[in-house]
């Protein structure tokens, strides 16, 4: 194995065969340990030696902790000791907890990072809709507007869901009983449709978004149909730079969603990200954990994030002050430490493999003790990767490979 292309399949020995239960809910390893008469023999000395079965999975094991020692020693870093890198673990983990308050700022966050990091694709989409506004422009504009907010008529989400049906029983039913089964459905939904509650329902159910591909196809769809009727090349190109644009945003996760917030509240000026980056230059000489310097910040700007609430969606209950400068921090201090952070959910993945291996060497040794078994030099062995594993197991029930 080498370092850095290792996988789960080269950790996870979980399912070894002395693991699995043999009979009823016992592993091999605990009915071994059961019935120590009929497996254990007496030395010359006559004295208790361990099983060789036993020794064996114990050796085993830790072989298996030496291995995994060996990717520990290599990820750890000494950031992971850093002021700045242990508070933002903090705000990770809290977000993990389930601590609204942090799951909702770091929702936020994601979002207003997606916007810095493709603030050029919103500045062309804001630069073309101001400059080019002839009627098929805005055609264009309002076709992107109404497919972002999936903005359905009664009529068509009826029709919609019909056709989904339609397709369904086509494939699922005989032609026989498919007229009459379309003909209860459309008369179900119709009368769902009628009622307020019911109109609602059928949305929910039609909620999803589009995937990036369907959003981008349709986009490339409603522009070929315009490009023969716009007369100037100057014109052709500034729509065929919009729709390159809006296909650079479908490939970042997010980015739809946060221009469809920007579309569904009437903001066309993106010059709240410029802003937010230009700020975020200054970060890089700060120290992070001085929370005062990102309230201030917010306090002396509190009009332009403001705006921010409905962009980043903020629940009204988070709309203070406070709050942005969080986001603030939580924002530069992933910034800061985005390599060292993926560099450490590695280290903690290995960690909880480690620490599986080290329960059952553990378990193993204290019941040779308890057992009154003499101990072969191997069990006395220190177990490699503990002083690592003492410096971060606090972090092992709230972060892993999903954080």
């Amino acid at each position: 194995m080498k370092f850095g292309k290792f996988s789960h399949s080269d950790l996870d020995h979980e399912h070894d065969w002395w693991n699995r239960p043999l009979w009823g809910d016992k592993t091999m390893l605990e009915k071994l340990f059961s019935h120590p008469d009929a497996n254990a023999k007496t030395n010359g000395n006559n004295e208790l030696e361990i099983p060789e079965k036993i020794i064996s999975i114990h050796n085993q094991e830790l072989q298996r902790l030496k291995e995994l020692n060996i990717f520990l020693v290599k990820l750890e870093d000494e950031k992971f000791t850093s002021q700045e890198f242990i508070f933002l673990i903090k705000i990770k983990s809290f977000e993990l907890k389930g601590i609204d308050e942090y799951q909702k700022i770091s929702y936020s966050s994601k979002l207003l990072t997606v916007g810095l990091n493709t603030k050029a694709f919103f500045e062309i989409l804001e630069d073309i809709e101001l400059h080019y506004r002839g009627k098929k422009q805005q055609e264009l504009y309002n076709f992107v507007s109404n497919l972002l907010a999936k903005n359905l008529t009664k009529t068509q989400y009826l029709n919609k869901i019909h056709k989904n049906i339609a397709d369904t029983l086509y494939l699922t039913k005989s032609s026989k009983n498919r007229k009459e089964l379309l003909l209860s459905y459309k008369k179900s939904l119709i009368n769902l449709a009628d009622s307020e509650i019911g109109l609602k329902l059928l949305k929910f159910l039609l909620s999803q978004n589009l995937n990036n591909k369907q959003f981008v196809k349709s986009i490339y769809l409603k522009l070929n149909e315009i490009l023969p009727q716009i007369k100037s090349e100057e014109g052709s190109l500034s729509l065929k730079r919009y729709a390159k644009a809006l296909e650079s945003l479908a490939h970042q996760e997010l980015a739809l969603k946060l221009l469809s917030l920007f579309k569904k509240y009437n903001l066309a000026d993106y010059s709240l990200l410029s802003y937010i980056a230009e700020l975020k230059t200054d970060f890089a000489t700060q120290n992070l954990t001085n929370f005062a310097y990102f309230f201030q910040i917010v306090n002396n700007n509190t009009e332009k994030f403001s705006k921010l609430a409905q962009i980043i969606e903020v629940p009204d209950y988070l709309n203070t002050p406070t709050t942005y400068a969080r986001i603030l921090q939580y924002i530069a201090l992933t910034d800061r430490y985005q390599g060292t952070f993926a560099t450490f959910k590695r280290l903690i993945s290995i960690l909880q493999e480690w620490q599986k291996r080290y329960s059952i060497v553990l378990k193993i040794r204290k019941e040779c003790l308890n057992k009154g078994y003499t101990l072969p030099p191997e069990f006395k062995e220190e177990l490699p990767g503990f002083k690592i594993y003492q410096k971060y197991k606090s972090h092992l029930a709230y972060l892993s490979l999903k954080s």
